[in-house]
């Protein structure tokens, strides 16, 4: 992204329009104390177009390049698609016990975060009926599906999670499968027990994108109330400079009182805690250590 400060407005231009440039922006527009983040992209997402209404100081306006002239840029609406209906695969990840998740159009079943089936419309046949895909993560699934014939999907299932669940528990030895979607295991951490955030309960939702693997950081988001209404936690490990756009996406999208940014203190990052305040939802930090070794 290239930066450019004119008198007391930022001028961005991201030639990729992904997640996180507006939030970015808008933390590069609070250290040179500017009073208006002006992002230029080719073709923005709809998450991007919610995001730039959700800021208040600095403001934000998102402008579309055509040529050598900028459109600013109209608010579409965020569409996440729903899951399939439930059906015997969706019921086969409640009958082993794993967390049933709704990511963009399908059911997840996790273990503390890690993927390892889906149930939706196969991946190669998008508009056929809906199936269970079984292995940790996209990839794996495609492989197994091609590699496997005629299998028990219970019996695969229970065997991959059986393979899976040793590494994500708490304070397990460290590993690769350990290392994975940490942000999405912290979710399900705290999901447990969410009064340490000061909701009374906590369920997890997509986030504005739909998450491009499983080695890819990206934060996590979920929903539930406190006393004081309802709330939104976005789930982050790592230093994420564009987490604040996360949190006003989905806090306008769902009409929340207040957000929470969860992450390990350590990265609670002075820059990502000052571009929360340019929010417009009421939003706070909670320093939440992971149960993981490591």
């Amino acid at each position: 992204m290239s930066t450019l400060v004119v008198d007391d407005h930022l001028w961005a231009y991201a030639h990729d329009a992904v997640r996180g440039v507006v939030g970015t922006a808008v933390g590069a527009g609070q250290r040179w104390a500017t009073s208006r983040v002006n992002v230029i992209v080719d073709a923005p997402p709809a998450s991007l177009t919610v995001a730039a209404g959700g800021f208040a100081d600095p403001t934000v306006t998102l402008w579309i390049a055509e040529g050598r002239a900028l459109r600013a840029a109209d608010t579409a609406a965020l569409e996440i698609p729903a899951p399939p209906d439930l059906d015997h695969n969706a019921s086969l990840i409640d009958d082993l016990g794993l967390d049933r998740v709704a990511d963009h159009g399908v059911w997840l079943a996790e273990i503390n975060g890690i993927e390892v089936a889906r149930v939706g419309h196969r991946m190669d046949d998008p508009d056929g009926p809906t199936g269970i895909e079984i292995g940790v993560g996209a990839y794996d699934q495609f492989a197994s599906a091609a590699l496997t014939q005629d299998r028990n999907d219970a019996e695969v299932l229970e065997r991959v999670a059986a393979m899976v669940r040793p590494h994500r528990i708490a304070g397990a030895e460290p590993h690769p499968i350990g290392r994975l979607v940490r942000s999405r295991w912290l979710r399900a951490q705290v999901c447990r027990t969410p009064e340490q955030i000061g909701a009374t309960e906590l369920a997890p939702i997509p986030i504005s994108v739909p998450r491009p693997g499983l080695v890819e950081s990206q934060p996590a988001a979920a929903l539930g109330h406190g006393d004081d209404g309802r709330v939104l936690a976005v789930f982050s490990v790592g230093v994420d400079l564009g987490v604040a756009e996360e949190i006003a996406v989905l806090g306008r999208h769902h009409g929340v009182d207040r957000a929470v940014l969860v992450s390990p203190a350590r990265d609670l990052h002075p820059r990502i805690v000052d571009s929360l305040g340019a929010v417009m939802i009421p939003t706070s930090t909670v320093a939440v250590e992971g149960e993981w070794a490591g």
